[in-house]
């Protein structure tokens, strides 16, 4: 990792207290995969975690970002922005410190606009990640949620912790957990319950990376409605060129729940004057009937 200074840790607290960040489906939420690279990937990335969508994944992947990441997601369908109660918008930032470890702050629109009323929803996030043995890294998020999804006159708060482990021995083999609702928090008079997804990642060659991650794995939510207890994630990722130009990726979302769904996506890398340019594109099929296909369309910035 390249050093940045040392003010870089106090910078990173201040997000806590301004629009920065975060998206997450929580156990009980209708699970849904963020980020265009990863929804690409089948929502597989716990074990992976190697860019700014590491905050939300795991963020103990960030203590493995080189460089400060600037980036943008959107869901571009406007039907279905409209009709679900789905992740809209996200922007992240985030900024390595090898000394200090890695921080990102984003900020999430979700929400939906059905019958005339809007019902929004807002994450606000600090993220940190720390290589704290050769190989083994930990992490965890801060995240306060606003909304009014349920009630368009009336508005609901809550805020959660959550806590991630990343485990890299050698190149090839990779293996995350991400702790999630450690607090069990309460939104809506409901109680979250702890979320444990564990996911693990293998690297064949320096141009492929299969991933593999279990949502739900105690099943906390397998007597709700939104059952997606101990579902898989199962995707890959894989670059075309020797120079990682142009990737092709592909995945299944929550084989065995009512949300499974599969995905495909592409990405393309360029540099200009050492300034990393991403264009990431996702489709989301969801096999429910009542569900509508998604396309998202996601940059990120290196620098």
């Amino acid at each position: 990792m390249i050093k940045r200074r040392p003010y870089s840790l106090p910078l990173g607290l201040v997000f806590l207290f301004f629009p920065s960040v975060l998206l997450h489906a929580r156990v009980g939420d209708r699970p849904m995969p963020v980020g265009a690279r990863v929804t690409g990937m089948g929502g597989a990335f716990v074990a992976v975690a190697d860019d700014a969508y590491a905050s939300y994944y795991n963020p103990a992947g960030l203590s493995q970002l080189e460089r400060r990441e600037g980036a943008l997601t959107s869901l571009v369908d406007v039907s279905t922005r409209d009709k679900y109660l789905d992740y809209n918008d996200i922007v992240i930032y985030a900024n390595p410190d090898e000394r200090y470890g890695a921080w990102a702050g984003w900020f999430v629109h979700s929400g939906s606009h059905q019958k005339g009323a809007e019902r929004p929803e807002y994450w606000f996030c600090w993220s940190y990640g720390k290589e704290v043995f050769r190989g083994l890294s930990l992490g965890g998020n801060l995240r306060y949620i606003w909304g009014r999804t349920r009630h368009p006159t009336e508005s609901d708060q809550s805020g959660a912790l959550d806590l991630a482990f990343l485990y890299r021995p050698v190149r090839w083999f990779s293996a995350g957990l991400l702790v999630q609702d450690l607090n069990r928090p309460h939104d809506w008079g409901e109680e979250y319950r702890t979320n444990l997804c564990p996911g693990i990642a293998f690297r064949p060659d320096k141009l492929t990376v299969i991933a593999c991650d279990l949502y739900d794995a105690t099943g906390e939510t397998d007597d709700t409605y939104h059952d997606a207890s101990q579902d898989v994630n199962v995707g890959f990722e894989r670059w075309l060129t020797k120079k990682k130009q142009l990737a092709l990726r592909g995945g299944a979302y929550h084989i065995g729940s009512m949300y499974k769904a599969f995905t495909g996506g592409l990405g393309v890398r360029f540099e200009i004057k050492e300034i990393e340019y991403r264009f990431d594109y996702a489709y989301f099929a969801h096999q429910k009937g009542d569900e509508e296909e998604r396309h998202y369309l996601g940059l990120t910035v290196a620098f």
